[in-house]
Order: C-alpha cells, then sequence, then structure tokens
C-alpha cells in the first residue's frame, strides 16, 4: 500500500456548472451555526455532478458528504480516513481504479465524489445495505438514497 504524506491542493473539475443546484442542495442541508461558500465551489460542483450521474438524490449525497468531512475535501479522521468520503487509504486503493480514478488521491474532491457516488449505487443496487452501512455510518440519517424518475415529456409527433 502506499503511504500517503501530504495533502495536495485539489483542483476544480473544469466544464461544470452544476454550482446552483449543488448549491440549492446545501442551503437546503444548512444548520443555522454553518455558512456558505465556506468549501470552494467545485467541491459543490464534484458532489452535484456524481449525485446526477449516478442516479442518487442529491440532498442524499450532499448530507453524506456533510456528516463525513463537513465538505472539506482534505479531511483527515483521527483513525486516518481521507477526503470527502473518508476513504480508509487500502478501500482508496482498491475502489479507485474500478471506477475510473486509477492514481487519482483521496484528496481529490472529483474522484472522491465519483467513486463514492458509484459504490453507494453499486451497493444500493444489490441491496447491500448492510456494507454500505458499515462504510458510511451516517447514511441512513440522510434520507432516500435515490432521485425521483424523471417525468416523460410528451414528444411530439408528426400526426399531432
Amino acid at each position: 500500500m502506499r503511504r500517503i504524506t501530504h495533502k495536495p491542493r485539489t483542483e476544480p473539475a473544469r466544464g461544470v456548472g452544476l454550482v446552483t443546484r449543488g448549491l440549492a442542495a446545501l442551503l437546503a442541508l444548512q444548520e443555522p451555526s454553518e455558512t456558505v461558500g465556506a468549501q470552494p465551489t467545485y467541491v459543490y460542483d464534484a458532489l452535484a455532478h456524481a449525485s446526477q450521474v449516478n442516479g442518487l438524490r442529491e440532498q442524499f449525497f450532499f448530507c453524506l458528504a456533510r456528516e463525513e468531512s463537513r465538505f472539506d475535501a482534505d479531511a483527515v479522521s483521527p483513525a486516518g480516513h481521507l477526503g470527502l468520503f473518508q476513504f480508509d487509504p487500502d478501500t482508496w486503493e482498491a475502489q479507485a481504479p474500478r471506477y475510473g480514478f486509477r492514481g487519482f488521491h483521496p484528496f481529490h474532491a472529483w474522484a472522491n465524489a465519483h467513486v463514492a457516488a458509484g459504490r453507494i449505487r453499486e451497493l444500493a443496487l444489490a441491496g447491500d445495505f448492510g456494507e454500505l452501512s458499515r462504510q458510511w455510518p451516517p447514511y441512513t440519517r440522510c434520507g432516500t438514497i435515490w432521485a425521483p424518475a424523471p417525468t416523460p415529456t410528451a414528444t411530439p409527433t408528426p400526426y399531432s
């Protein structure tokens, strides 16, 4: 296992314009003592995009990030867990390549959010809620995992 000895600077994701939706979801979760904007907007962009592409409810995913790290991409727990979703270094090394983030550091907000969302989606689809609660104990406090299915829109036909 590669030892993590420093916190590299997390770079913002480019070309993602989901800040407004992400901040709206964040505002729904705010406690009176918290301040909006305490973390860079790319953290919120990463959370919003990862939840969207994995079909997770945005409020659920933001709640889980708040519970795990208070939206701090550089968070390190006393137990040595790293990043937004507090991955154990061994778990990160095993899971990151499975979701397309081989070589990324767990302090990279975009990678951490997408690996967590992919893993949550995989465990939830498999019905493995025991493993989900072992990896992310606060998930039960965050409400419904899945985003509502999009409502079908009427598509005009040439005969209508």
